[in-house]
This record gives structure tokens, C-alpha cells and sequence, in this order.
């Protein structure tokens, strides 16, 4: 069985976003369902 090499930091990879891009959405989120619709799971 092959040996899989394992990165520096190890994990997968992580999206890279803008906070801009972020802060957009979860304020866009907020105007149209309020704060109980302000989750990790719905920005991802």
C-alpha cells in the first residue's frame, strides 16, 4: 500500500475568502433572514 505524504499543516485545504467577501454575505444573510439564519454552514 502506497504511503500517502502529508502536507505542512496537514488537514485538507481550506478556501481562501475575502473578508470583504465574508462580511458581504453574512450581511446579505442578515437583511434577508435575520440572525437566527447566520450560521457557519449557511456562509460556506
Amino acid at each position: 500500500m502506497a504511503r500517502q505524504q502529508s502536507r505542512p499543516g496537514g488537514g485538507r485545504r481550506r478556501a481562501s475568502h475575502s473578508m470583504e467577501s465574508v462580511l458581504g454575505e453574512a450581511v446579505a444573510l442578515l437583511d434577508e433572514a435575520g440572525a437566527p439564519a447566520l450560521t457557519f454552514r449557511a456562509l460556506a
